[in-house]
């Protein structure tokens, strides 16, 4: 049984942004990442050892995004589905990274980038 595990509105701090001082300071970012995955097992055994643990998952883009200064979200956004993919037994991982700061001279607008990868392509 095919599913989707959702984690939306993950917020970590980070040093992110094209000129060097921007990336200096730290800055909010916004995760949502679907996962995709078989989750008849999980359904039937009623087990967290037969899903994703959705605490690692946080813990691993937490890392990722904190690891070190990215100059691009889309940098960021696919770093972090390779890792999700090689951390865990996932078919398909789409990250969208948000950065509300990067359009704060347009009221209510914010910058997103999303990516998806797949386990086999």
């Amino acid at each position: 049984m095919s599913g989707l595990i959702r984690i939306e509105g993950f917020r970590v701090l980070c040093h992110l942004g094209v000129p060097a001082e921007e990336r200096a300071r730290e800055q909010e970012i916004i995760i949502d990442a679907e996962l995709s995955l078989d989750l008849g097992r999980a359904a039937a055994s009623d087990d967290v050892r037969d899903t994703v643990d959705y605490a690692a998952v946080c813990r691993t883009l937490h890392d990722v995004a904190r690891q070190r200064a990215y100059c691009l979200i889309e940098t960021m956004a696919a770093t972090m589905a390779s890792e999700a993919l090689r951390a865990f037994p996932l078919e398909r991982v789409r990250i969208r990274v948000t950065k509300p700061a990067a359009l704060r001279d347009f009221i209510g607008a914010v910058a997103s980038v999303e990516i998806e990868r797949t386990r086999n392509g």
